[in-house]
């Protein structure tokens, strides 16, 4: 087991992931952060003239990163010192306000690390120290996924979830029909298709870290990420999809209110992704009834209809949230063939309700129990 060149204490090397060094021991995911060479924290003021009264302390040193939250941000104080590098704690913010939104129980390690080092010391490390800080963070509530599942391997329908189409079975299996919901033009998605957003253009709290080097497969395979505690895909990390129309709708969010595009798509057999249905449904718990699917993206031509939908807020009882076609066809792109066209209209013919509006119920959401 090879040592950390600076500090000298054993670590692991994960052979999918050479880029990353972990604990030789304790938590199986714990990154190795690594204390450097002695740094002897930030360099002393000089001594105070004869009689001079002494050099206050700036209180901000003193603080431990765990005094920091989604309401506290450690970048806001760097500011006020002066720091250049305010760019690195915004990172540290947007990785800590996830984690403490994600954490699983029981962790331990980040929660040792953040008390058991104070603002002083963070802005004595050098980046490469940061970062595996942050990362560290990031580990804890990521689950990251290869993608390497077939589109015609992924199950379809898992139990208790509801079917792709009614009236053609096993339509996403067999023939690739799912949908997504969103809020990008037709005029952009059928030129370009469907990027995940951490390809494209991560944000600067993001970029650099673990989720953004995960998806562009900087030092590790190309990998898709899942929320450790609730078991949900991460937006910017995945193309999600849904198998039934109607699940469909609670993209991007349930809170959205206004437009948006129902897409139509169809996906070739050999498509690579991850079968999130399955994986909820014999692993981890937290079925979503629809049957999500996660890719890495999806070509223009795989998109081959689409139709405006207008949602808003849920207002009754145990709605999630509601919304109304507002088409009863579906506008076709040249890569819907004849046969496409007869399945989708059928798709579509069960979620039209006349133009009315309607609601999805919590119930036809995520499995009871779970």
């Amino acid at each position: 087991m090879p040592n950390c060149n600076l500090c000298n204490q054993p670590i692991r090397i994960d052979p999918l992931r050479p880029g990353m060094m972990f604990q030789a021991g304790g938590l199986p995911n714990a990154l190795h952060i690594c204390p450097g060479r002695p740094v002897g924290g930030l360099p002393p003021p000089p001594p105070p003239m004869p009689g001079a009264a002494p050099l206050p302390v700036n209180p901000v040193l003193n603080r431990r990163l765990s005094y920091y939250d989604a309401v506290r941000h450690l970048a806001s104080e760097v500011a006020t010192l002066g720091a250049a590098n305010i760019p690195m704690a915004q990172k540290f913010d947007r990785a800590l306000t996830s984690w403490l939104g994600h954490k699983p129980p029981g962790i331990t390690a980040s929660s040792q690390a953040l008390d058991n080092t104070t603002v002083q010391q963070y802005m004595a490390m050098t980046d490469v120290n940061r970062l595996a800080l942050i990362d560290q963070l990031w580990a804890e509530i990521l689950v990251l996924m290869q993608g390497n599942t077939r589109r015609d391997a992924m199950v379809d329908p898992a139990p208790n979830a509801f079917p792709g189409i009614a009236a053609h079975p096993q339509a996403f299996r067999t023939l690739g029909y799912c949908f997504r919901c969103d809020t990008r033009a037709p005029g952009l998605v059928t030129v370009q298709g469907f990027r995940r957003a951490y390809e494209l253009n991560a944000p600067l709290d993001i970029a650099g870290t673990l989720p953004h080097r995960a998806a562009l497969g900087q030092g590790m395979p190309r990998q898709l990420g899942m929320w450790h505690d609730n078991r949900d895909a991460i937006n910017e990390m995945n193309i999600c999809v849904s198998r039934n129309a109607k699940g469909a709708t609670k993209f991007p969010n349930p809170e959205h209110v206004g437009g948006a595009v129902l897409y139509a798509i169809k996906l070739p057999a050999d498509q690579t992704g991850f079968d999130t249905e399955n994986w909820q449904a014999t692993v981890v718990g937290g079925l979503w009834r629809p049957g999500e699917k996660a890719f890495f993206d999806i070509a223009a031509n795989h998109v081959i209809a689409h139709v405006d939908i207008d949602k808003s807020r849920a207002a009754g009882a145990g709605e999630l949230h509601r919304f109304r076609v507002l088409g009863d066809r579906w506008n076709y792109t040249a890569h819907a063939t004849a046969a496409d066209r007869v399945v989708l209209g059928s798709a579509l013919a069960e979620i039209y309700n006349g133009g009315a509006v309607q609601a999805v119920m919590r119930v036809d959401d995520f499995a009871a129990g779970q």
